[in-house]
């Protein structure tokens, strides 16, 4: 509660009172360590503004099922819209995990929200250009198959799944090898849905900014009440940048 200068924290214990009070709660993520997100439930109790809560950080869940479970792909390219984003990416039995999905989770739990649909395209090997990769097929050993080549650059089970019914190179043919290398550079895959808040590394939403004094984290209309880490509509990529940020604020 707020009375003038003096504001009251009521507990199950005591009621204790102060001029200023730091509210420093966490998200909504991972409630079994004790973040729950009562700092939200805080903040509009006095009319603090707040965004929306989304999951950030999280895996997807394919409308497909792929035999894919476990590999794991130390270097690929993943588009959604207007993103592009380098880095691992890990096949599971729901989905796809691994750090470039963080990295976009939150932007495709955006999408679904406003859309049915929601796909990426993924390029398998980012490093070799279609052009590249079109050559490599066409000047190389005609008489090896398919699968035998794909194996060279990507894991076993993953070229199997990719190739032409174990064809050998020469029996492709034009559209064919059109199709293949889009299969490699262009793989799409559609997300039905994404983890929960209770599955995501971060909360996204939270305190909306607008209304926060960005250098000392006082409330702009709540004086005296301070709101910091992850309670904020602010979050960073994966790599430290969240515990950063909850440390600075």
């Amino acid at each position: 509660t707020i009375d003038s200068d003096i504001k009251s924290v009521k507990t199950n214990k005591d009621i204790y009172q102060s001029k200023n009070i730091i509210i420093a709660t966490g998200g909504l993520s991972y409630s079994n360590t004790g973040s729950t997100g009562d700092g939200y439930v805080f903040a509009k109790s006095i009319n603090q503004k707040t965004t929306d809560l989304y999951p950030a950080e999280t895996f997807v869940i394919t409308k497909d099922k792929y035999p894919l479970e476990g590999i794991t792909l130390d270097y690929v390219s993943i588009s959604f819209e207007n993103k592009r984003i380098v880095g691992p990416l890990l096949f599971t039995h729901v989905g796809l995990s691994g750090p470039n999905i963080f990295k976009i989770s939150g932007n495709i739990y955006k999408k679904l929200k406003s859309s049915s649909e929601a796909s990426i395209f993924i390029d398998f090997i980012p490093n070799i250009s279609d052009n590249d990769l079109s050559n490599i097929i066409i000047n190389g050993d005609q008489n090896r198959e398919v699968v035998t080549l794909l194996k060279e650059y990507l894991p076993r089970r993953l070229a199997e799944f990719i190739c032409f019914n174990n064809k050998k190179i020469n029996t492709l043919t034009k559209l064919e090898r059109i199709e293949l290398i889009n299969k490699i550079k262009k793989y799409q895959i559609d997300i039905l849905a994404t983890g929960t808040i209770e599955q995501s590394f971060i909360t996204g939403g939270g305190v909306d900014m607008n209304y926060i004094n960005s250098k000392t984290m006082e409330s702009i209309i709540n004086k005296g009440i301070y709101f910091v880490g992850e309670l904020l509509d602010i979050h960073g990529p994966i790599g430290g940048y969240n515990i950063t940020l909850a440390m600075s604020t």
